[in-house]
């Protein structure tokens, strides 16, 4: 009997010792748009807090291959390596970053880009509860996946097959170029329509940017394509889209906290180990 109690009482320790999971949960989301000659800025959502995860998708539509530096602020990890670029009459590039919030930061803003016809768009989300980057964050290691198409503006974000953890979360980004100005909107697959966000922009080449995510996502995860509206004629525009995994943070163990040597990682969120995510 006394062995018996002394290992429910070994399994229970164990089981006390072990983390737990910090929920991820929306914040709270953001547009902007501009046309090349006065830059982008993007004023980031009340309520955010030090290591909220800020992803930004910044779309441009033009004539060329345009792509969207990193904002200006500094700090932010390029999440694809490179800008998507769909060639078409009305072509698209699209970019995507994401920073730990620094506590201090008040905008996201990006540099003007293209020639005299282009438009530039960005959509900010930002969530709690993700993976720091010492802790693998902010993906489970699973590559994000990425698509470009041309001759419709029904942007198809591709399938994500990830790890399955639990917790985790998709989210989609969608950029299109087009001809019909600042009332194209994107209808959202199926899953992703809770907060949806994106933003049009009127030029001679307009462009409608959009992201949304899903809090209980299939592995793998197929979101289904978006459903574009009022943009001029369809077989002349680009498109490009990206499926990525958010990994849940991992809270330190009961009577952990700041200062004790257990949770460093909790401590200094500029550790960055090599990851898919590479930064600037």
């Amino acid at each position: 009997m006394r062995a018996r109690i002394t290992a429910v009482a070994a399994l229970l320790l164990l089981l006390l010792a072990q983390p737990a999971q910090a929920a991820i949960s929306f914040v709270g989301s953001a547009v902007g748009s501009s046309s090349p000659n006065t830059g982008t800025t993007v004023t980031l959502p009340g309520g955010m807090a030090a290591n909220d995860l800020i992803v930004v998708v910044a779309g441009v539509g033009d004539t060329a291959n345009n792509g969207m530096a990193a904002p200006t602020e500094g700090g932010y990890t390029d999440a694809l390596g490179a800008s998507l670029y769909a060639n078409d009459v009305n072509d698209t590039n699209l970019n995507l970053y994401f920073k730990y919030h620094n506590g201090t930061d008040t905008t996201v803003s990006f540099a003007a880009v293209g020639g005299a016809n282009a438009s530039n768009a960005a959509v900010v989300m930002v969530f709690r509860g993700v993976a720091l980057e010492a802790d693998g964050g902010p993906g489970d290691g699973t590559a994000p996946a990425t698509v470009t198409g041309i001759n419709t503006s029904d942007a198809d974000p591709p399938s994500l097959d990830h790890t399955g953890a639990a917790g985790a979360w998709t989210v989609i980004v969608a950029t299109t170029g087009h001809t019909g100005g600042a009332t194209a909107a994107f209808t959202f697959p199926t899953g992703y329509t809770t907060n949806a966000a994106q933003r049009a922009h009127n030029d001679t080449i307009d462009v409608l940017v959009g992201m949304g995510y899903n809090t209980a996502p299939l592995d793998p995860e197929n979101p289904g394509a978006f459903t574009a509206a009022n943009i001029g004629t369809a077989t002349d525009n680009g498109w490009a889209a990206v499926t990525v995994v958010l990994k849940e943070a991992t809270a330190p163990p009961a009577g952990v906290g700041p200062g004790d040597d257990n949770d460093d990682e909790f401590e200094d969120s500029s550790v960055r180990p090599p990851m898919f995510m590479r930064p600037l």
